[in-house]
């Protein structure tokens, strides 16, 4: 179990390691439009701000509770009682629909003690363990369902992992835990629908006037693909399934961060503005066609 100390120790790492990979001016003049609620975003903001760019976070998607509510009070009503071996949790809001739902039900607690909590990505760790809930799994790098799967315990016996999600997700976590296993039930956690850009951000996009955008989830491609940025725009991809989205909406200039927190996207773009010399690892997160992972 990854303890709630080496979860902070962990945390106050990726800040130390943000401040030596930015450098002051690496940005200047940068306009980035980051698709996050403002509160989310604070961090990454004051970060872009120290390297000269200028970033202005707005949502590009709502998020609701899903309108029949029976699937999700059964599985949040198992995992409060301990009767599951796991749950994962794939996202922020996941975390949240899932405490929200325990409170409204009245439950003492949303997971019992006895359930293995597991991760997707270094995000949605921190903030179980903001919540006080332990985290046991998480892929060390990256931060994607077939990460977790991959690096996820073969069943032993006939063992259920409860995964509550967004009712837009695909079935690559719950299958591939299935091949490992597992007896999985899903549940429809929360919704996501498309918000508008406001007109004034719209122009800018198309315009050009903003260098780069940040895209957290393919859930929120539509929505920037409908503003229709210019050419140059660069978009930052969260994740590689978010990468091939953006690519299916004809995008080009695309760059992929090597893990979903704020340091990641600072990496990607320290990467693409000023590109490694030596020969001393991965230099490119640029996104290419050609190395989509299949769906």
């Amino acid at each position: 179990m990854i303890s709630r100390e080496e979860g902070l120790r962990a945390m106050r790492e990726r800040r130390e390691q943000a401040r030596a990979a930015r450098g002051p001016g690496v940005l200047a003049g940068w306009r980035i439009l980051l698709g996050r609620p403002h509160g989310r975003a604070k961090a990454l903001i004051s970060l872009l701000d120290e390297m000269g760019a200028t970033a202005q976070a707005i949502q590009f998607i709502e998020v609701g509770p899903v309108d029949d509510s029976a699937e999700m009070d059964s599985l949040v009503l198992a995992l409060s009682e301990g009767n599951a071996e796991w749950v994962v949790f794939s996202s922020v809001n996941a975390v949240d629909a899932v405490i929200s739902r325990a409170r409204r039900l009245r439950l003492s607690q949303p997971v019992s003690a006895s359930v293995k909590v597991a991760a997707v990505g270094p995000v949605t760790a921190d903030h179980l363990r903001s919540k006080k809930i332990p985290v046991d799994l998480m892929p060390p790098s990256g931060g994607s369902a077939r990460e977790l799967v991959d690096i996820f315990p073969t069943a032993g016996g006939r063992q259920l992992v409860l995964v509550p999600r967004s009712a837009l997700a695909d079935d690559v976590l719950p299958n591939g835990l299935r091949a490992k296993g597992y007896d999985v039930e899903t549940a429809d956690a929360y919704l996501t629908t498309p918000r508008l850009i406001p007109p004034s951000i719209t122009d800018d996009l198309r315009a050009g006037n903003y260098e780069a955008v940040l895209v957290t989830s393919t859930s929120a491609v539509p929505v920037i693909a409908a503003a229709e940025p210019a050419p140059s725009t660069l978009m930052i991809a969260i994740g590689r399934s978010t990468a091939t989205a953006l690519v299916d909406a004809g995008f080009q200039k695309i760059i992929v961060t090597p893990s979903p927190n704020d340091l990641g996207v600072i990496n990607a773009l320290v990467i693409h503005v000023q590109p490694p010399t030596d020969e001393s690892g991965p230099t490119r997160v640029e996104w290419l066609p050609e190395e989509r992972e299949e769906p």
